[in-house]
């Protein structure tokens, strides 16, 4: 299979192109799937000047820089981006990323991940019944949280007990109705092997290794909180559909199609007056689900729904004929809110509905794996179906072979002035532990230079502090960006308080870092180029342990050098493990 990068409606062949091909060791970085090229240069040839785009031509506009496609390189196919650089007359610079099907879901929101939703009788019964519960058994669960930033002068905080997911006397606390109060949150929080399950699964993944069976993660729920029901109070939405804002129109009917995203959760109002005339009907939708369908196109309509869904959508769809009216529908959509002595509160609703996609932080799928993989040392390998999260050990089994591409003279290059930094997000009024380490020292809480290698943790687990005679999990982080942990291992002392066992801050896990870190330290690397076929290192991956010069070597840095369609001019960069 010849070597080339094709797009959607173009190939562009890379056997004669001089190029570059760069891949970098996880395990020495702090992300994944590092795979690129370097600038290369190639002849834009008539071809691909239609195809591609004539970037030749100065007076062309609006051409694309990037070009998705698949990259095919030693008989592989890669998932990639094709990124024009610049152009002289016909000579191109162009640059693949590539490597991305890996896992093509990292960009993904965990909010847009596929959680299941689960319809309860109940919220508060049911929760009751998980609460009692630990994973894998439950997927979410409801530990209570101190929420006491809001004082009881706040409009609508005047009677809120200050606890997410309030239990009381064996029972979570109900909001009143009748009139509305505000009394508890009800918030179910994922376990993290529960949304890991499902982000690797969204890519086709099966998760395996040593993550499952992690006894410091795998009773901690995520926690992540945006106050939805009091940030929308007092939006409205004008609505309004004329007639000449038809979508098409078909066997003498006019169909009308107006779609009003909805931004937070809660409990909604949409009012209007219906002036149609004529035959037809009208199907108003939230999310995909009918709320409202008529015949009658004449009508104010008073319409009440719930959401329960950060980015829903309210649709209205209009089918008419032989109507002369201008306007169709002049109407308001607003979030539910009521009248507490003359001045407008929000209201808390507690859904019988259990939606994940609500209760993530404002992080990518693969941010998530990236801190875990930072916090504990974890590697990530995907073999067949598989994703195996494993964490990184300074010692080898099995060994390949290097001997025949070794040189006279090497260079080696020692790493006695090494040093690393790990620390963990800045909190509010709580400072973690930070650690620094070279040769010379393990220092807590040291500052350090621009030579150091900084291990940056965008995450905490909450602490547990005692309010009002509960102790349970404190926020220490009102950011929706930071992933907070919460440990919930269900009922404690008879209640579903929180508890945080040390293990995931400093100093606890120096113990993890300790040998990897030292290590790092007292190697040394070992660099040499050389020449070879390109069939003759096709097997070899980025995480082999190699043997060659008398020692077991972990490779850092590859890079391929094309010389022609047969030959690489390779330059290895690798790490002696000890």
């Amino acid at each position: 299979m010849r070597d080339c990068f094709v797009a959607e409606n173009f190939a562009l062949d890379l056997r004669r192109v001089k190029i570059s091909y760069v891949e970098q060791s996880p395990r020495f970085k702090d992300t994944f799937f590092t795979k690129y090229s370097f600038p290369f240069s190639f002849y834009m040839d008539k071809d691909l000047r239609t195809t591609i785009g004539n970037y030749t031509s100065l007076n062309v506009t609006n051409l694309s820089g990037k070009h998705q496609g698949y990259h095919v390189v030693e008989g592989k196919i890669h998932k990639g981006t094709l990124e024009i650089l610049e152009v002289q007359g016909n000579l191109v610079q162009a640059q693949i990323d590539s490597g991305f099907e890996e896992l093509p879901n990292f960009e993904k929101k965990l909010a847009e991940l596929p959680f299941e939703r689960v319809k309860v009788n109940n919220i508060y019964s049911h929760a009751n019944e998980v609460c009692r519960k630990k994973y894998p058994e439950v997927a979410y669960n409801f530990p209570r949280v101190i929420y006491n930033k809001h004082k009881s002068d706040e409009k609508g905080w005047e009677r809120f007990n200050q606890f997410i997911n309030d239990r009381q006397n064996g029972q979570f606390v109900v909001n009143e109705t009748t009139p509305h109060v505000n009394r508890n949150i009800m918030h179910p929080m994922p376990y993290l092997l529960h949304v890991l399950t499902v982000g690797f699964s969204d890519a086709g993944y099966k998760l395996a290794g040593d993550i499952l069976e992690d006894e410091d993660f795998k009773q901690r729920v995520i926690f992540s909180i945006n106050e939805d029901f009091s940030s929308s109070a007092d939006q409205k939405t004008d609505i309004r559909i004329r007639s000449s804002e038809y979508e098409s129109f078909v066997d003498n009917t006019y169909y009308f199609n107006k779609e009003i995203p909805i931004n937070y959760v809660g409990k909604y109002q949409l009012y209007g007056l219906l002036s149609v005339g004529g035959k037809g009907k009208i199907k108003i939708s939230v999310n995909g689900f009918s709320i409202y369908e008529s015949t009658t196109l004449d009508a104010n309509l008073l319409i009440n729904f719930d959401n329960n869904t950060r980015g829903g959508v309210l649709k209205i769809e209009i089918w008419v004929q032989n109507s002369t009216q201008i306007t169709y529908f002049d109407g308001t959509l607003q979030k539910r809110i009521y009248i507490d002595n003359g001045s407008k509160t929000f209201e808390i609703h507690n859904f019988n509905e259990i939606n994940l996609q609500n209760n993530v932080p404002d992080i990518t799928f693969g941010e998530l794996v990236t801190q875990l993989k930072n916090w504990k040392n974890y590697d990530l390998e995907i073999i067949g179906n598989k994703v195996f999260m494993n964490r990184v050990k300074p010692w080898v089994s099995q060994l390949v072979d290097f001997r025949p591409f070794e040189i006279e003279q090497p260079t080696r290059v020692f790493n006695h002035k090494r040093s690393f930094h790990l620390s963990f997000v800045e909190l509010d009024n709580y400072p973690l532990n930070s650690v620094f380490i070279d040769q010379n020292e393990i220092k807590m809480n040291k500052s350090t230079g621009q030579e150091t290698t900084s291990l940056k943790i965008n995450a905490y687990c909450l602490p547990v502090e005692t309010y009002r005679g509960v102790p349970t999990a404190a926020i220490k982080k009102d950011d929706t960006s930071v992933l907070g942990l919460i440990y919930y291992n269900g009922l404690y002392e008879g209640d579903n308080l929180a508890q945080n066992p040390a293990g995931l801050h400093l100093p606890e896990i120096l113990s993890i870092w300790a040998d990897w870190f030292k290590m790092r330290i007292d190697s040394s690397e070992l660099k040499w180029s050389f020449i070879c076929k390109k069939n003759a290192i096709r097997h070899i991956n980025i995480r082999d342990t190699l043997y060659a010069y008398g020692q077991k070597l972990w490779i850092k840095e590859i890079t391929k050098n094309v010389i022609d369609q047969q030959m690489y001019q390779v330059e290895l960069v690798t790490e002696i493990v000890k």
